[in-house]
């Protein structure tokens, strides 16, 4: 089975910021970070009339959407940030926490597959 990976653009010097994005459907993705404490990304996903559906912080390697929710229907795909160099190494970087510090290197990307 094929795994496809599709690249989503977000970069630590623009946050924070509102993008949209399909995954199966339009959503907007609102990123922030917490500048007061530890540079963590956070993430609201909102509808198309701005509803907000679901909120979540960034986890390295973990599933943005790692709940079932009304509204948000991104079919068989999975969100997943991580450092793409760790799928051609034994052993993860140092990139265990999703922060504005290391975004450059951790990107976000829709799998599918």
């Amino acid at each position: 089975m094929a795994i496809e990976l599709e690249f989503l653009p977000l970069d630590a010097d623009e946050l924070p910021v509102s993008k949209i994005f399909t995954v199966e459907n339009n959503y907007k993705f609102l990123y922030r970070k917490n500048s007061r404490h530890d540079n963590k990304i956070y993430c609201e996903i909102r509808d198309n009339d701005d509803n907000i559906i679901y909120t979540t912080r960034l986890i390295y390697a973990g599933e943005l959407i790692h709940a079932v929710v009304d509204g948000l229907d991104i079919g068989d795909n999975k969100i997943i940030p991580f450092n793409i160099d760790d799928l051609l190494t034994d052993a993860l970087s140092d990139d265990s926490t999703v922060t504005a510090d290391n975004l450059e290197r951790v990107k976000q990307y829709v799998v599918t597959g």
